[in-house]
């Protein structure tokens, strides 16, 4: 998420004595797995299938809307309404310059209903893929958690014939 703020048109907030952040423009894309997602439409490819936790929330509803407008297939997004955020980073910009980003999401914890629904679709759409991209840029997404990365190993060894692509920054001695 992206947020332009415009400095002079802060003004002193009544109820804290602070100045405010004006927001000029907001704009939010898709990172992460979700770019990779979108650069594969851009490419052509055909069926894409998403596989993702995401948070009830407006950050979760964009992306899916984000994911929809492109005519990826999101029925394997689950909607965690509980302990997740849509990881997020939210970057204030002021005059062009990138402040300090706001992460959302770095508190989330998989609950087992959505490890094992997410594993399941994965399970269940694995003879219609002809590969799978395993992408883990987010420390506190769904591969923090051991059971859902033992979960994803065993999908791996059970499909020697797929191709599997790992980004991994934290896990990739795992997979």
């Amino acid at each position: 998420a992206y947020w332009e703020f415009a400095p002079k048109r802060s003004e002193v907030s009544v109820e804290t004595g602070l100045p405010t952040h004006a927001v000029r423009t907001q704009h939010v894309a898709l990172g992460g797995a979700g770019n990779v997602v979108a650069n594969l439409y851009a490419l052509g490819a055909g069926r894409i299938v998403a596989f993702a936790v995401i948070g009830d929330d407006l950050f979760g509803r964009e992306m899916r809307r984000l994911l929809i407008e492109r005519e990826i297939d999101t029925a394997a997004v689950i909607i965690q309404p509980d302990n997740w955020q849509t990881q997020t980073f939210a970057k204030p910009l002021v005059n062009g310059s990138e402040e300090s980003r706001i992460d959302f999401g770095n508190f989330n914890a998989l609950t087992e209903t959505s490890r094992t629904a997410l594993l399941t679709a994965l399970r269940q759409t694995m003879s219609d893929l002809d590969i799978v991209i395993i992408n883990q840029q987010a420390q506190f997404g769904m591969h923090n958690c051991p059971l859902f990365r033992e979960g994803l190993q065993a999908i791996i060894a059970d499909h020697p014939d797929k191709s599997f692509l790992l980004d991994s920054r934290d896990y990739s001695d795992v997979y």
